[in-house]
């Protein structure tokens, strides 16, 4: 109980901080991208500075927790056990190559997905249903949970998706406007995360594990060419 009062505590607190980093931004389609020494640069990088180490207090906090934890990693507990384990794994090893900010966002996903996956472990462990989980917000996880599933179209495209957004976002959407969306740097302008080559960003190819469910096991392949041992 202990550990999972920690885990809460944890997270409560880097809601705080995503609320105050995004209410700093503004959803546009197209932004040039702030120069180095430049005012918006100087904030681009004092937001960053403030999100990695959110990143990484989680990512220890979650160490902890695992490092701590009395379950036997046998039965019904044993894969959600290692799935938690890999994603401690995998959020350390983003963190420690993280180019910008949503690669830093890529490691406090892991990091949520490391804790469900503990969660259900823990109730594999007590002979428990596994405790349902909410992934963060789809068009940008530093809005912290998402609060319900909606249906998208994405820019030039005929088809609608399902995705989980923060109310903020679902808002934007019904509304037809462009959701507060986290931006990356793409050909020396920014533009919505999801909008980059899904060759290049794990981000774009799996939504941030919304559009599927082995987000870990693509980082710690190094899928992603700016995560790849070789590169």
């Amino acid at each position: 109980m202990l550990a999972a009062g920690r885990i809460v505590l944890a997270f409560a607190g880097s809601v705080m901080i995503f609320t105050r980093w995004t209410r700093r931004k503004t959803a546009k389609t197209d932004r040039s991208v702030g120069a180095p020494g430049t005012a918006m640069g100087t904030e681009e990088s004092a937001q960053e500075d403030e999100v990695r180490e959110q990143a990484r207090r989680q990512i220890l906090e979650l160490g902890e927790v695992l490092g701590h934890c009395s379950i036997q990693p046998a039965g019904d507990a044993a894969a959600p056990l290692q799935r938690a384990l890999d994603a401690y794994e995998a959020a350390g090893k983003v963190l420690d190559r993280a180019h910008d900010i949503t690669d830093l966002a890529g490691a406090l996903v892991l990091v949520h997905q490391g804790r469900d996956a503990f969660g259900a472990a823990t109730a594999a462990a007590k002979g428990k249903e596994p405790p349902a989980t909410v992934a963060l917000c789809f068009f940008n996880p530093l809005h912290g949970l998402s609060a319900r599933r909606i249906a998208w179209r994405p820019l030039g495209q005929w088809r609608a998706i399902q995705v989980r957004s923060c109310n903020e976002c679902a808002k934007r959407v019904k509304q037809r406007r462009q959701p507060d969306a986290l931006y990356c740097h793409e050909h020396g302008h920014e533009v919505p995360y999801y909008e980059a080559d899904p060759k290049h960003s794990v981000w774009a190819a799996t939504g941030y594990g919304q559009f599927s469910d082995d987000l870990v096991e693509r980082v710690l392949a190094g899928h992603a060419r700016h995560l790849d041992t070789d590169s």
